[in-house]
């Protein structure tokens, strides 16, 4: 059976959390796991046994009928399976109308019979119902409600008075729930039922200021917070013995429960709930005595000592804290904006660092406007709030919208405070790598070699900011094929960040992640794959399964598998990463359509050209629609498509796209960028497979003398366009130079990419194809040639070659 108090999102998603807990599903406490999903599916499948679900307090039900992109209504993460049923609790008519339209039962109040039972159940000692008169004249007095008869009997049983004794407190004039009952009332229920409750409550309350201090103030400060899943951690400091003792002395008066979790965030630490009406009256009596405010700044310093801004150190205790900050941080001229907006400023930090970029993105926009408002636009906190939007931007694949809130900054720092203070800097930073996701590598180049000079002056080179900035210049390099000065920059930031930050900092991981990057875009791929293994090893570790950031490695890990040709373990990552990546970022997420780019490509390399095809040509349009027509990423796709069409004797079409792509990326990247040289590479091989030889060689020998200048005569990519043109050379007859190049070919491919790397194979049997042909004896290379069949899909038209391009950029952080 399982209890989901709707009261709101968090209680509703906390509960199904514990489900799944309950349940052992996997990856339930990892971050940015869709938690409702997760249990929806498991209960639907039937695989769970039988089960009931009771879904508590839903007396909004637009709580769960409504919702929106960013917030999906709860109604629709409800399990539907005919193992299990689902009871709906609430106290408004209306709400059961529309949440089941039938099978709707009027419960009455409890009768005498029942009340007798639960007070039965409830009373210590039980020689007191033996005062039948008396037990009869109190539940009278608590309207036979369960909540009074609880607080009632509670008392009772803490004091060791009788029956008569406590009615004669109930009764008596002086009690002060008259000073504020008239406030604590439910418009869906009698006003009588709220006023019995919060006698009883005052009862019990004056009794707890008498004999436990602390524990008056931890029920003061709780009903400042939220009322649900309380952790012992947040409450005020005090001696270990009196903490003990005043969770002791609520937990006696019935004002809190403790919460059975299935798997605590430590051993020590535990977790309570309130009852909503011991919340209201709490929270109304400090209200009457004019403490409401002076607790709720109490807990909110609390709050601001205990919530950091973002990163990962303890994030499994201080995420328990959130809700808590959301909600006191919500609560209506209580506390000042300044306050507010510092919590909320908290909390956006936080969500960003458990990749919740959405959620981040609606609370800095929040703090923003409460800043500009009560700061005006210039002041400092307000220009940390911009930043802190644009990067949210940034992070959710915004890029031109977070390009424009950077460039608003980064005008009105350099104005307020100076072009070398370091905030200035972080905000260049920030708008070179928005610039540089758009493709616009020489301007995030200047900015970033700006922003290290001015940062090494100012910070240091050892300052955490200075290796960022290192970090993020190496990748624009790495993006325009400078890779042996991007290579030495990671390195150089990679021994620095271990000695400063530690081996397992997420900025750490970025750097090694990004290095194995340079490692692979050089053909170094068992080395990228050793260190991508490393590195996500770690980050699974320290961030979790799904976070973004170990998305990216896992995706970059299976790019540099396909690479070495071992393709079935790289189209599962990458499905793997698929999936992962449509939870947690959203269908039309930049890194989303990598993946969906990247599955496609190992698709391609396996002879799925149907099943490649129609997932490039998905991925283009939402590229198309999402990032622009002219984007770096939107040409890989269309250089993609066209290769597929290519390895289906789609010649024509290919050849029209691949025009288009290399005519894009000449006016975007430049004639010497790898990718442009990729384009170049794969029309000069359609245009040589229509038998336009003519065209076709001056394309590859152009090609080829930009890839030897570029990338050097031993990388992949170079050796590619060799083996292209010797294969073109043999078809015109040209043997004695395409002897040579297959032979350049064949040893070089040994050397960077291994014996038996399909690519290898297929080279080598083209060669020896050929020099049977000629009646020659092949070059010695120790390899044993394949059956003709099994280098057909790899070789044919040499479009496996082709697929070596680097698709994909790794991910730096602020």
């Amino acid at each position: 059976m399982f209890w989901v108090p709707a009261i709101s999102r968090e209680t509703f998603e906390l509960a199904y959390r514990d489900i799944g807990l309950l349940l052992h599903l996997p990856g339930i406490t990892d971050n940015n796991v869709d938690i409702l999903q997760l249990v929806k599916k498991r209960l639907d499948s039937g695989n769970s046994g039988d089960w009931l679900m009771i879904i508590d307090n839903a007396d909004d039900a637009g709580l769960l009928l409504n919702g929106d992109p960013e917030s999906p209504r709860l109604g629709d993460y409800l399990p539907r399976s005919e193992r299990g049923k689902i009871i709906f609790t609430t106290r408004s008519k209306k709400a059961a109308e529309n949440l089941t339209q039938s099978n709707v039962i009027k419960l009455d109040d409890m009768d005498v019979t029942e009340a007798r039972h639960l007070m039965a159940q409830r009373l210590s000692e039980k020689a007191l119902l033996e005062d039948e008169a008396a037990v009869d004249e109190l539940l009278g007095l608590l309207a036979y409600l369960p909540l009074a008869i609880v607080q009632a009997t509670a008392f009772i049983n803490s004091n060791e008075i009788s029956i008569s004794d406590y009615i004669s407190l109930f009764r008596n004039p002086t009690t002060e729930v008259r000073l504020f009952s008239k406030h604590f009332e439910d418009p869906s229920r009698y006003r009588e039922t709220e006023s019995t409750i919060a006698k009883t409550w005052q009862i019990s309350f004056d009794q707890i200021l008498k004999q436990d201090r602390l524990a008056a103030d931890y029920l003061s400060f709780m009903a400042c917070i939220d009322r649900v899943n309380i952790p012992q951690s947040l409450l005020p400091l005090g001696d270990s013995l009196q903490q003990v003792e005043a969770i002791g002395t609520l937990k006696g008066y019935a004002f809190i429960t403790e919460r059975q979790r299935v798997l605590q965030q430590s051993k020590e630490e535990k977790f309570f709930d309130i009852h909503r009406l011991v919340h209201l009256a709490s929270m109304w009596w400090l209200q009457k005595h004019g403490k409401w405010t002076t607790w709720a700044n109490k807990a909110a310093v609390r709050l601001k000592e205990l919530v950091p801004y973002g990163g990962h150190e303890r994030k499994e205790v201080w995420t328990a804290y959130l809700s808590h900050t959301i909600h006191i941080a919500g609560l209506d001229d209580t506390l000042d904006e300044t306050t507010k907006a510092s919590l909320l400023d908290r909390v956006g930090r936080c969500q960003a660092s458990l990749g919740q970029y959405s959620m981040a993105e609606t609370t800095h926009r929040q703090v923003l406007a409460s800043r500009n408002k009560s700061l005006g636009k210039e002041h400092g906190d307000t220009l940390t709030s911009m930043n802190e939007v644009g990067n949210a931007l940034r992070q959710q694949g915004k890029y031109e919208e977070a390009e424009s809130m950077y460039r608003q900054t980064l005008a009105t720092r350099e104005k307020v405070l100076g072009v070398e203070h370091p905030d200035t800097l972080t905000t260049i930073n920030n708008l070179a790598r928005a610039l540089g996701r758009q493709g616009k590598y020489e301007e995030a180049e200047s900015m970033h070699r700006q922003t290290l000079a001015t940062s090494e002056k100012v910070l240091g080179v050892e300052h955490p900011d200075t290796l960022t900035t290192i970090d993020n210049l190496a990748l624009v390099l790495d993006s325009q094929g400078k890779y042996e000065e991007a290579e030495s920059m990671y390195r150089q930031t990679l021994a620095t960040s271990e000695k400063v930050l530690g081996v397992e900092h997420p900025d750490t991981l970025t750097t090694m992640n990004n290095l194995a990057l340079v490692l692979d875009s050089q053909g170094r791929y068992k080395e990228a794959e050793s260190m991508y293994r490393q590195t996500l090893a770690t980050s699974e570790k320290v961030l979790g399964v799904e976070h973004p950031d170990t998305l990216t490695t896992i995706n970059n890990l299976a790019l540099v598998l396909e690479r070495q040709g071992k393709y079935e373990e790289a189209e599962s990552m990458h499905r793997q990463t698929l999936a992962t990546r449509e939870k947690v970022l959203g269908v039309e997420h930049p890194d989303m359509l990598t993946t969906m780019n990247n599955l496609a490509l190992v698709l391609d390399s396996q002879g799925k050209y149907e099943e490649a095809e129609s997932m490039y040509r998905q991925t283009l349009a939402t590229r198309e629609k999402v990032l622009g027509v002219e984007h770096p990423d939107t040409l890989t796709t269309i250089n993609n498509l066209a290769l597929v069409l290519d390895s289906q004797g789609k010649y024509e079409e290919a050849e029209s796209m691949y025009r288009q792509t290399l005519a894009t990326r000449e006016k975007v990247l430049g004639v010497e960028h790898p990718d442009t040289l990729t384009t170049m590479d794969n029309l000069a091989g359609a245009l040589g497979r229509q038998g336009k030889y003519e065209e076709a060689e001056p394309m590859y020998r152009q090609t080829l003398a930009t890839r030897e200048k570029v990338l050097g005569v031993k990388h992949p990519y170079t050796l590619t366009t060799v083996y292209g043109l010797a294969h073109l050379l043999a078809y015109r007859h040209c043997y004695d130079e395409s002897t040579a190049l297959y032979e350049r070919a064949c040893i070089g491919y040994i050397a960077t990419l291994g014996r038996d790397h399909p690519t290898t194979r297929a080279c080598h049997q083209h060669y020896s194809q050929m020099l049977s042909s000629q009646e020659q004896d092949p070059i010695d290379v120790r390899l044993e040639i394949p059956p003709s069949g099994v280098s057909r899909q790899t070789g044919k038209k040499l479009s496996l070659l082709r697929r070596l391009a680097k698709m994909s950029l790794g991910r730096s952080k602020d």
